[in-house]
């Protein structure tokens, strides 16, 4: 989430369902130097969320498969058909799974990185 508000973007927005967590990332985003877009987090449920207008959007290790399902479900509810990127982090075996039925997104690139985590790169179809 940092990270992604140290680039020119128009804002970053994390998501975060645990309430002590949030916190912590707020504060993490208030000491943030070298800042460049507009950055918040939000405590509240993956799954509820408005993905309207979201564009691209990161996940590391965010929760298991059947959730997941249900996320990727609102996201293309609320994308309706409008280009989509996503990484992914730490995908297992069942998110892998997961992905696959979800045939409104296409996996670009899969690899394992540094840390032995599997990093999967999805997007719409063009």
């Amino acid at each position: 989430m940092c990270l992604a508000a140290r680039h020119k973007i128009q804002r970053a927005i994390g998501i975060e369902y645990s309430s002590t967590r949030a916190d912590v990332a707020k504060r993490n985003v208030a000491r943030l130097r070298g800042r460049r877009a507009d950055a918040k987090i939000l405590c509240q449920a993956a799954e509820e969320t408005d993905y309207t207008d979201v564009t691209a959007l990161y996940f590391f290790n965010p929760f298991e498969p059947p959730l997941l399902d249900s996320v990727l479900n609102k996201i293309r509810s609320d994308r309706q058909g409008r280009a989509t990127r996503m990484a992914f982090v730490m995908e297992s075996v069942g998110h892998k799974e997961v992905f696959s039925r979800h045939e409104w997104l296409t996996c670009c690139e899969r690899f394992e990185d540094g840390d032995k985590h599997i990093v999967a790169f999805y997007r719409t179809p063009k």
